[in-house]
């Protein structure tokens, strides 16, 4: 079993490990290394982080009834408070950089559109 003080010291590798990747993906728009396609592949990178954030703060929720595993819970906050960035920059690139801020644009897509269209 890991003791509380000990995992508070991996909590800042931990910190880094997550948010790493935001700023890789940055990297690669700015150099223009996402493919072919950059604001949807970000938007797609964005969004899959936040959905595995999401779950993997769901799993410790559960895994934190165990008595051994009881460490995980100082971890959860912070993990949940990545997947709400992770989100939180997956929707605002879909409205700043997709959409370019059109409000109405986004609204008529979501609104009027059929949900399951095939492409």
């Amino acid at each position: 079993m890991i003791s509380t003080n000990t995992f508070r010291k991996i909590k800042p590798i931990i910190f880094l490990a997550i948010i790493a990747p935001s700023f890789l993906w940055t990297f690669q728009l700015i150099n223009g290394s996402l493919g072919v396609n950059p604001i949807e592949k970000l938007m797609d990178n964005l969004g899959e982080m936040g959905l595995r954030l999401i779950i993997a703060t769901l799993l410790i929720s559960s895994l934190s009834e165990f008595k051994k595993l009881r460490f995980l819970i100082d971890i959860r906050r912070m993990i949940g408070l990545f997947a709400f960035f992770y989100v939180s920059c997956h929707f605002l690139t879909y409205i700043a950089l997709d959409h370019f801020f059109d409000i109405s644009s986004v609204s008529y897509t979501h609104l009027t559109l059929p949900t399951n269209r095939e492409v």
